[in-house]
């Protein structure tokens, strides 16, 4: 018998066969596994990388977009009053316009519609509109039966919204020629009926160069409607909507994006489109804009370079922990992005400190600030509502006149701080040369008006009070009126004045007598405005009352209480705005 024919031989080459088999078959599983497992890692790492992508991208461009609003928002809110006002003539409507564009850049154009008939002579339908060509600023009426404005959106959406309306996008074919999306507020005229909308052209043409189309990502904008405003086919710009998409192609993609988009959501989520995956990460424009924005990144995009290298398993192997390294260098940068975030912030609470000890430094803090002077007693309280604040008190003896004023610059934080800094500078710097308070007003308000580019403006008010005879000449911008507080409150008159920094202007000096043991209160709009939990205002009858109660009180008692009274009233609310007060007790007439 042949060897090789013995059963054992046999029996043992199968053996060895099997061995072999499943030798083999366990390293291609292990091998499988350890290949699945990298597989695995590697497009998890890949999938969070894009969240961290689609969210960074997201968050730069809802920045920008916010950026843009807020400037429009801010802009016309701070002007808000100097746009009634204009109503009031129509020849005055056109200027006011030109210097709302001057200021704003980011504007294509603004106007103005009345109801009908509001000004007869000027026909049914009035619409001033100034615009952008070129490098000029042209004025035109464009209300009429073919522009029938009364009938849009922006117009009656606009009458009831009195804290200000994006519109929905739409292509203006009689003002800016473009698609444009208008920010509108209701204006009323004296008597506080609604009588006409202000609009606000911007131009959306920007949104193109924003929304960069790129090989490996699509960016899609969708107003609050669900009508498509960016996108990589220009041909469905403004022309098509989520709702309609989903509707006509029973898209589950689309009515998820259209659900998302109405309800301001913001997410991630997978789709299969057109037979392609899709991984889709949206989110809402903050603002009151209500648009919505969504990334979307094709499978085959993103894992691309994974699914041609997992063919084999030692390049998917190292391509597996070149990801690693590549995932743990993003998370050391991450952490150390964060350590550098705290530090900044650490740093900025440190200067904002150190600005406030600067600030209140800047304001008289020394009672009884003269004295050797026993004609007047004087107290004053300044607290910001922030680190840094906008308010301001002053004041001075001159030549036997005590000059005192006190300021409320509009906003709040650190423009505002900066903005009270050179007013109260400016007020030192002009009391110098003159004691009159209309000349300081003046000469205050032209010097701040010609460096004021960001439309910042100070309610302001300036007062002379003679220490040998009583009389107070005063000046008022628009500021809270002082009250004189005696044996009877009452409210000093007021004549119509501007704020300073707005435009030229001519300011009124009036006059009254101080009694002895009277006491001039001045304060800011902090005070009357507090706030309780149920958002009550404190009020001027709740101040007034209170004073009568401090008729006789000294000014820092009267102070003292008043700021008492507040913080009872607000009973632990955070303050929404500066608070400032002010009093002057003249007790004796000088020799």
């Amino acid at each position: 018998m042949n060897k090789t024919d013995n059963p054992i031989n046999k029996t043992w080459r199968k053996l060895q066969t099997r061995g072999g088999v499943l030798v083999l078959l366990t390293a291609a599983i292990l091998m499988e596994v350890g290949s699945a497992v990298q597989y695995y890692f590697a497009r998890n790492g890949i999938r969070n990388e894009v969240r961290q992508r689609a969210a960074s991208e997201l968050q730069v461009k809802n920045l920008e977009i916010q950026q843009m609003v807020t400037r429009v928002e801010t802009a016309v809110g701070n002007l808000h009053w100097a746009l009634e006002e204009s109503i009031v003539n129509p020849d005055s409507v056109y200027p006011i316009l030109r210097h709302i564009m001057e200021k704003n850049p980011d504007l294509t154009g603004c106007a103005i519609a009345f109801l009908p008939d509001y000004y007869p002579s000027k026909g049914y339908w009035y619409e001033p509109y100034v615009f952008r060509n070129n490098d000029t600023l042209e004025n035109k009426q464009i209300g009429s039966a073919d522009h029938n404005y009364l009938e849009a959106p922006w117009f009656t959406d606009g009458l009831v919204n009195p804290d200000g309306l994006w519109t929905e996008p739409y292509i203006d074919s009689d003002g800016s020629e473009g698609m444009v999306c208008t920010y509108t507020l209701p204006l009323c005229d004296a008597s506080g009926r609604t009588v006409a909308v202000f609009g606000a052209d911007v131009s959306l043409d920007w949104l193109g160069d924003l929304f960069e189309q790129k090989a490996d990502v699509q960016t899609y904008l969708f107003s609050h409607a669900g009508r498509v405003m960016v996108c990589p086919d220009s041909t469905l710009v403004m022309r098509i909507t989520l709702e309609e998409t989903a509707r006509l192609h029973q898209d589950t993609m689309a009515a998820h994006l259209n659900e998302a988009v109405q309800g301001g959501k913001q997410g991630s989520t997978n789709v299969k489109y057109n037979g392609e995956k899709y991984y889709i990460h949206y989110s809402p424009v903050g603002g009151n804009t209500g648009w919505s924005m969504a990334l979307f990144f094709p499978d085959k995009e993103i894992y691309r370079g994974l699914h041609r290298v997992s063919q084999l398993l030692l390049i998917s192997m190292f391509l597996g922990l070149l990801l690693l390294a590549f995932i743990m260098w993003r998370t050391f940068r991450g952490i150390q992005k964060l350590g550098e975030v705290s530090a900044e912030k650490e740093r900025i609470g440190s200067e904002l400190k150190i600005a406030r000890d600067i600030q209140q430094g800047m304001l008289p803090k020394t009672f009884p600030p003269y004295p050797d002077c026993d004609e007047v007693a004087i107290y004053g309280s300044l607290v910001p509502a922030k680190e840094v604040g906008g308010d301001l008190y002053d004041f001075q003896i001159v030549n036997g006149h005590l000059l005192f004023c006190v300021g409320d610059v509009s906003g709040k934080g650190v423009p505002a701080s900066l903005m009270m800094a050179v007013t109260r500078s400016l007020f030192r710097t002009v009391c110098a040369r003159t004691t009159n308070p209309e000349e300081i007003m003046n000469q205050m308000n032209m010097a701040m008006f010609e460096m004021n580019e960001n439309s910042i403006f100070v309610t302001f008010f300036i007062g002379n009070l003679d220490l040998k005879t009583g009389m107070l000449s005063y000046s008022n911008a628009a500021h809270c009126p002082p009250v004189l507080v005696n044996q009877t409150l009452s409210t000093l008159q007021m004549d119509s004045n501007i704020p300073l920094g707005v435009m030229e202007w001519t300011y009124t000096r009036q006059e009254t007598h101080v009694g002895l043991d009277s006491t001039i209160f001045l304060y800011t709009d902090g005070l009357t405005e507090a706030e309780n939990t149920t958002h009550d205002q404190f009020g001027e009858e709740r101040m007034l009352a209170e004073l009568k109660k401090m008729a006789d009180a000294t000014p820092r008692n009267l102070i003292d209480h008043i700021s008492e009274v507040i913080q009872d009233f607000e009973s632990g609310t955070e303050q929404s705005d500066d608070l400032t007060m002010l009093a002057i007790r003249y007790t004796k007439a000088s020799k």
